[in-house]
């Protein structure tokens, strides 16, 4: 059973994100024709239900999107109604959530469903929650667009649920945009591009906060109605003559969370732990846009920025966490991934 899910996968809901960007580009004057051109998406399949598309398919969607005039704000308007009021099955789920830190396990739960190009890594430190972003599937797609969106949703999402604005910060590899309002309109003023990493950060004493009008009971029954939607999906798959792939994770995703936990440390080991050869897997990763190698510095690099930064740790610390033989080792790794010193990196 494949536990990975590749680009050309048709396994993403049409309607939680593709309709969803097509109505929002049509509301712009966007023609449909245009938006759907190259896509192999269609208007009437894409109104069918459990009609599933690629992230490959989105992407073109996306790329045809970007060529429509007013397009700039749609990651922020779609992220708003990702995840708020009664726009889909998990949005209900979420909507009886018993804290903001209940909210996120399950945006983590249904990361897929709801974003499938990105995932976040979710770090703790002195009473702060950090969500780092990275890619889920692919490196070929416009990774900020996704990123905009998954930070409209969850700062939608807490503001929603708890009845008042929540002071997220806001960290973006991207340099300042000429679009600042956009930012600021959708995520307040906590914001901060030219950043190493791309990553938000909410105090603890809001995600603590009890939610008034969780409800268990209707929270499970949403929950039931989510699952009992993906097993339909799964039997018409088989129903159609195609194999059951319970997928979880984009390609990336998966080597990325397997290399964070030590399950596998080097190319050998992941492709044994995914039952494939080395050929295939670097096959595989070459046509999303990536080396292995590159996802392994991305990990060891995520962890060296977090703990320099945040964290606050010496090189040294940080050298022998992260298993290098030296320090001076770690210096030129560091300079490789960031091209700077590790004195040189900072935040905000």
């Amino acid at each position: 059973m494949q536990a990975w899910l590749e680009q050309h996968e048709k396994i993403i809901d049409s309607h939680q994100i593709a309709l969803g960007l097509i109505e929002l580009a049509k509301q712009r004057g966007a023609d449909e024709d245009a938006l759907l051109k190259g896509t192999g998406l269609f208007a009437d399949d894409l109104q069918r239900a459990q009609y599933q598309c690629s992230t490959e398919q989105l992407a073109k969607l996306l790329t045809n999107l970007k060529k429509q005039p007013n397009y700039q704000d749609i990651s922020f308007m779609m992220g708003h109604r990702l995840l708020v009021g009664k726009f889909s099955a998990i949005a209900n789920v979420l909507s009886h959530a018993k804290d903001l830190n209940d909210a996120l396990r399950l945006i983590c739960l249904y990361q897929r469903q709801l974003f499938p190009y990105a995932f976040f890594v979710v770090k703790r430190h002195n009473n702060t929650t950090y969500l780092l972003f990275e890619n889920s599937i692919t490196e070929q797609t416009d990774f900020q667009f996704w990123l905009e969106l998954i930070c409209a949703a969850i700062h939608a999402n807490c503001k929603w649920l708890l009845k008042q604005s929540v002071p997220i910060r806001y960290y973006f590899k991207a340099a300042r945009p000429k679009n600042i309002y956009q930012y600021e309109h959708n995520l307040g003023h906590k914001l901060n591009f030219s950043q190493p990493l791309d990553m938000l950060a909410i105090e603890d004493s809001y995600l603590s906060i009890a939610l008034p009008h969780a409800s268990q009971s209707i929270r499970k029954q949403m929950r039931f109605q989510c699952k009992s939607a993906q097993t339909d999906y799964y039997h018409f798959q088989l129903l159609a003559g195609r194999s059951r792939k319970q997928v979880q994770r984009g390609l990336i995703q998966f080597v990325y969370l397997h290399l964070q936990k030590g399950r596998a440390t080097n190319l050998e080991q992941m492709a044994d732990l995914m039952s494939i050869s080395t050929a295939t897997l670097k096959r595989k990763l070459k046509l999303h846009g990536i080396k292995f190698q590159t996802i392994q510095d991305n990990v060891k690099k995520q962890q060296a920025i977090f703990d320099l930064t945040v964290r606050g740790k010496a090189n040294v610390e940080v050298a022998s966490y992260l298993n290098f033989t030296d320090l001076t080792n770690f210096r030129r790794a560091f300079k490789r991934w960031t091209g700077k010193n590790p004195s040189q990196v900072n935040l905000g």
